[in-house]
């Protein structure tokens, strides 16, 4: 094998992989933002309500913070107006007011211990009774079954590809007749 052959069979392998790494990476990218962009589970009364739904809450302190449903208490005041928290943590807390009396509270915990973000839709009763819309939750779980999920995806893209293209190698040139 003369050098020139030798270089341009190894560009060659060199750009195909690098086209099989970003068809991959594309795929994976298109199934992790259809995972996070799902539709939001919608609540109606009677409905069994994650251990993860969240409103956001003035505790003692003075200090918002998302708090589980379930775990609210009486002494927590519910918070009414568009708030946008950070801290040092890794927490993102993030409440929006919606048209009649709805909110939308979108939760990132950063920490390694759960790394998940949420976003819970409630309205608040005249009796500060809280009335569950919507959830979703994403997580690195989610991500890990989006690169699971890639491979065998990947496989049948380039199955599909390479048939496609095999299909119009073998087909014969069409003649014309007199």
């Amino acid at each position: 094998m003369n050098t020139r052959k030798f270089f341009v069979t190894g560009i060659a392998k060199t750009v195909s992989l690098a086209l099989n790494f970003a068809l991959w990476l594309a795929i994976f990218m298109a199934l992790a933002w259809g995972i996070r962009h799902r539709p939001a589970q919608q609540y109606a009364e009677g409905n069994e309500i994650s251990p993860l739904f969240a409103v956001a809450v003035r505790n003692t302190q003075g200090e918002i913070q998302a708090q589980p449903l379930n775990q609210w208490k009486s002494s927590e005041t519910l918070v009414r107006e568009d708030t946008v928290l950070r801290d040092r943590e890794g927490i993102y807390l993030q409440l929006t007011r919606l048209p009649s009396d709805t909110f939308e509270l979108f939760y990132a915990n950063n920490r390694l211990d759960t790394n998940a973000f949420m976003t819970a839709r409630y309205r608040i009763a005249a009796d500060n009774k809280v009335i569950p819309v919507s959830f979703k939750v994403w997580s690195v779980g989610h991500g890990f079954l989006a690169f699971l999920l890639s491979f065998p995806m990947f496989l049948l893209v380039k199955r599909l590809v390479l048939r496609r293209r095999l299909g119009r190698e073998k087909q014969p040139a069409p003649q014309n007749s007199p």
